[in-house]
């Protein structure tokens, strides 16, 4: 973690949990900061992922916070702030706000003031930050990544530490996936003791321990294989945008992530969520294209699918393109 962020501020390891995956790492969070009934706000489009990692068993509530295309996606303080206002008039307690940093699936990252800004609200209605950071070193080229620590880490900070959690893995970054290995990094006490206890039951193998700690221990190769792994996510984001152009089909502008967030709008019979649900199972069934329509990630614009690019080869990426092609020709569903 240190080495994706630069080695701009220091990691105390009695601050970690590990845990098998990013996913249990959320659901801890949910169990230990609030009740049933209680709610994390969460700039939307957000994750899909997110509903069933902290909702399903600790049946903790997310709010979304729309961000509009207006404002490309970005939460603003205004919307957050009556948000929080309309959720408390209505009697849900509002126990934190969730946020991915490199966003997923829109693919922003936050910059010092928009960090620097969620922390003074967080702070200042006492509730918890919660700042997913599994892309971390997934950003393009172009763009850096500052991590949630670095604004704590600023001389003369007054922020209380307490109120602020990580979550990480291994699972973007070095593409490992299935090897499950998830990170919470925390300050709150109370917090790190509860879920050293639930760990127990979402523990990383043995082996994977081992494997692991071969891997990172090689800092030769980390540090080759983080430099490479930006150039080549980088290289093929450009090439999907260009292509992507080609075929009339536009995309927000991403600064980070294994996946682009596209504009099917154009497309639409309608301006609705129905019709979008018919444009993804035409997409899926008839064209052969599995993208993750803007629905399913709370997005307020119907129109908006996510597509992912990192798991395929180049071979194959252009049947997709050829694909969306044929498609773009007729647009009929």
């Amino acid at each position: 973690m240190g080495s994706v962020m630069g080695g701009r501020v220091e990691l105390e390891p009695s601050q970690m949990v590990l845990t098998a995956g990013a996913t249990p790492t959320l659901e801890i969070l949910a169990f230990s900061l609030a009740q049933p009934g209680e709610a994390f706000l969460v700039p939307s489009p957000y994750y899909a992922g997110f509903d069933r990692d902290i909702k399903w068993r600790s049946q903790v509530e997310l709010i979304p916070v729309p961000c509009s295309s207006d404002t490309d996606f970005k939460l603003t303080p205004d919307v957050l702030e009556s948000t929080f206002r309309r959720m408390s008039r209505k009697g849900i307690k509002i126990r934190g706000v969730l946020i991915s940093n490199p966003s997923n699936p829109v693919g922003n990252v936050l910059d010092r003031a928009a960090l620097t800004s969620l922390l003074a609200f967080t702070q200042d209605k006492k509730i918890h930050l919660l700042v997913d950071e599994i892309y971390a070193a997934c950003t393009h080229e172009e763009y850096a990544f500052t991590s949630i620590t670095e604004i704590l880490d600023t001389p003369k900070s007054h922020y209380n530490r307490s109120y602020v959690h990580i979550i990480y893995g291994l699972s973007k970054d070095l593409g490992i996936a299935g090897f499950r290995v998830g990170v919470l990094y925390s300050w709150h006490k109370q917090v790190l003791e509860a879920a050293s206890r639930m760990a127990r039951y979402c523990a990383v193998s043995t082996a994977t321990q081992q494997l692991c700690t071969s891997l990172l221990s090689d800092e030769q190769f980390m540090s080759m294989f983080l430099f490479e792994n930006r150039r080549r996510i980088t290289k093929r984001y450009r090439k999907v945008v260009a292509e992507l152009n080609k075929i009339g089909i536009q995309s927000k502008n991403s600064m980070g992530g294994l996946f682009c967030w596209i504009d099917l709008r154009h497309v639409l019979a309608s301006p609705s969520k129905d019709e979008e649900m018919k444009l993804w199972k035409h997409l899926l069934y008839k064209v052969g294209l599995h993208l993750t329509p803007g629905t399913s990630c709370w997005c307020e614009e119907p129109g908006w699918f996510r597509l992912c690019f990192a798991t395929v080869d180049n071979e194959t990426l252009m049947v997709a393109f050829l694909r969306f092609q044929k498609f773009m020709q007729n647009s009929v569903y």
